[in-house]
């Protein structure tokens, strides 16, 4: 039982660290570069704006209930018996919680979609594309720099 628990703890977790395609620009009318490259209207970047900060809001509570769940599950697995039942609603509490994020993900790339045109949609995924290659390079120069962790370890004892 305590694995199974353990486990979909771990799937939670995961979960939070998956991010949806417009999660690194969801704020990108704060971006005065991508603004004018996207060539975004005022009215435009007040509906973005609207829709970021409310995404925002409810996601910030979404985090705070997750949070306090995952203690209070935390509580009931520390005990010496844990009440199972307990356990498994705290834990369906946390998958409906983490559900309700992705699907206000989903909502904001659906809204955003049809606040940008056609145009502006395709110079944002291309820009997204190149975004990520470039992290992707960084990543990989760091890789080839950093020696592994036993080479490390029998440098620094």
């Amino acid at each position: 039982m305590r694995k199974t628990i353990i486990t979909l703890i771990a799937v939670v977790a995961l979960l939070a660290l998956v991010s949806t395609s417009f999660a690194e620009f969801h704020a990108l009318w704060k971006n005065k570069k991508l603004v004018e490259e996207l060539k975004l209207s005022d009215k435009q970047i007040d509906k973005i704006k609207d829709m970021t900060i409310k995404t925002e809001k409810k996601m910030i509570q979404i985090r705070a209930e997750t949070e306090l769940a995952e203690i209070d599950l935390r509580v009931i697995m520390d005990a010496d018996n844990p009440d199972e039942d307990k356990a498994i609603a705290f834990v369906k509490q946390i998958m409906k919680l983490q559900t309700e994020k992705r699907i206000l993900r989903i909502k904001e790339m659906i809204s955003m979609k049809k606040i940008l045109s056609a145009e502006q949609l395709e110079k944002l995924e291309n820009i997204k594309r190149e975004h990520q290659e470039k992290k992707k390079g960084r990543r990989g120069k760091e890789g080839d720099r950093m020696p592994d962790k036993h080479h490390r370890n029998k440098m620094h004892p």
